[in-house]
């Protein structure tokens, strides 16, 4: 098995280290910009998942190796994958945004920028809301979030899904991987979505949670992950929150984070795993 690094971006370095690791001591050699291991057998191109890849490309410019090391190594034994939906496959962190700035200045109150936004929002929903300025002593939690979903189903149709994401899924289903949609958004309205932009048959499970106030979607977590528990398996989640990230932890398998979603990159780096700048670095 050959390597392009020129392909991967990789320095002769970290492509000899991380299949040195793979490998479990496997001597390499390096000759007109390709690795070569002396000796197999050694699988880099299994169809079921090829996040291996995606690990190669990372560490070119990723800080951290130790997590994505062990991400690539795990990779080839994956049998689930969970993925978020809000800010992950759909597209609606500046709609999120337009919403909550609409409300904010609607009571005197300064709107967020996208930078503002990506450094203050997380779960629950109703600690950003306060992060935002709203005073709760004054006006229940309750108004402002069902007013903000009321707009938001109003106009969801007016965000696109992630670049990239119809592929990955198409991909997964295709090599008869399990996919599952875990969502802080209310379960009825998250079924429906999905459905409308025809994405429902990728799914083996779609979770969201019983009501609108989006507090946290760890207690559905538990249980999705309670149900795809069997000898042999092993799950990632995708997402673009730390909340994600905390779920995963819980879940007790691993996770990915994806930026320019609803949180900033910098607060998606301090999680400690792996963060794409785009879903398309999966593929």
């Amino acid at each position: 098995m050959v390597i392009d690094i020129e392909r991967y971006r990789l320095t002769v370095s970290n492509a000899t280290r991380w299949l040195g690791a793979l490998g479990a001591g496997m001597d390499v050699s390096y000759s007109s910009g390709k690795i070569t291991p002396s000796k197999g057998p050694l699988t880099l191109t299994n169809p079921a998942l090829r996040l291996h890849e995606f690990a190669l490309t990372r560490n070119s410019f990723l800080p951290h190796h130790g997590p994505l090391m062990a991400l690539s190594m795990k990779a080839l034994t994956y049998t689930d994958v969970v993925w978020d939906w809000n800010g992950t496959l759909l597209d609606d962190a500046w709609l999120c945004r337009d919403i909550m700035n609409e409300q904010l200045v609607s009571r005197g109150l300064p709107a967020l920028s996208m930078e503002r936004y990506g450094a203050i929002f997380g779960f629950p929903v109703k600690t950003y809301y306060e992060r935002a300025g709203f005073d709760f002593s004054s006006e229940p939690f309750e108004i402002p979030a069902r007013e903000f979903i009321a707009v938001y189903e109003a106009r969801r149709h007016e965000a696109a899904l992630r670049d990239g994401g119809v592929g990955m899924l198409k991909r997964l289903h295709d090599a008869g991987m399990r996919q599952h949609l875990l969502s802080a958004y209310s379960h009825d309205s998250l079924s429906t979505i999905v459905a409308a932009h025809g994405l429902t048959g990728f799914f083996t499970t779609l979770v969201g949670i019983p009501d609108v106030f989006a507090a946290s979607k760890l207690q559905r977590g538990l249980e999705l992950a309670e149900a795809i528990a069997a000898p042999g398996h092993s799950a990632l989640l995708i997402g673009d929150t730390d909340h994600d990230c905390e779920v995963a932890a819980e879940m007790g398998i691993d996770c990915v984070l994806v930026s320019a979603g609803h949180q900033s990159p910098e607060r998606l780096r301090a999680c400690g795993v792996p963060v794409l700048q785009s879903l398309e670095e999966l593929l």
